[in-house]
């Protein structure tokens, strides 16, 4: 992808990233290293993850989703996204702003909403999640196999257990990925 990468996105403050038609990122801005950083990702500075494919990364459950959005953009010119990038002390919401980008794609994540993260509901209890922890793709509450619910234990982001599985809690699937997802149309609360 031979494109002019304006300057004006290496100086936004929201992460900016670019990918290929084969979905390989291919260029981030400074803001990308910035949040990297900030959350204990120096694995992932920009430039380590060069050439790595967005989808390699993207939990299986959530691809078909994803690959309708882009889909989405190429045919209409952009596709936008709210999700929920959380780590254990601090809770984020985002916009993802995705457009076509000469045979790709430039995403725009922007910061609509951050706030400390609430006490673990694990209460040191972890024998209730199982052997192998089920976590939401996207706002990475834990099933509790015992109550039948879903909480919030930060200790299993901070220290992600070997046996995790990703999948979508049912409020999250049906409130972000649902019908209203599926459309192209975002929950009005979601802003």
């Amino acid at each position: 992808m031979i494109l002019t990468w304006p300057p004006e996105y290496d100086r936004d403050p929201h992460v900016i990233y670019a990918v290929d038609d084969k979905f390989r990122l291919v260029r981030c801005n400074g803001a990308w290293d910035t949040f990297a950083l900030e959350n204990n990702g120096s694995a992932v500075k920009r430039s380590k993850i060069e050439g790595v494919c967005l989808f390699a990364v993207i939990p299986g459950d959530l691809s078909a989703f994803y690959d309708r959005g882009f889909a989405t953009a190429r045919q209409q010119g952009h596709w936008d996204h709210v999700f929920d990038c959380s780590s254990a002390r601090v809770q984020r919401r985002l916009r993802m702003t995705v457009t076509p980008f000469g045979s790709g794609f430039v995403i725009r994540n922007i910061l609509l909403k951050e706030m400390l993260a609430p006490r673990s509901e694990a209460n040191g209890n972890f024998a209730d999640y199982g052997r192998l922890i089920a976590m939401c793709s996207h706002c990475r509450r834990v099933e509790n196999r015992k109550t039948n619910t879903w909480q919030w234990v930060p200790e299993y982001i901070d220290d992600m257990p070997l046996e995790i599985r990703s999948r979508l809690c049912p409020a999250c699937s049906a409130y972000h990925y649902g019908e209203a997802a599926q459309s192209g149309r975002t929950p009005i609360s979601a802003a």
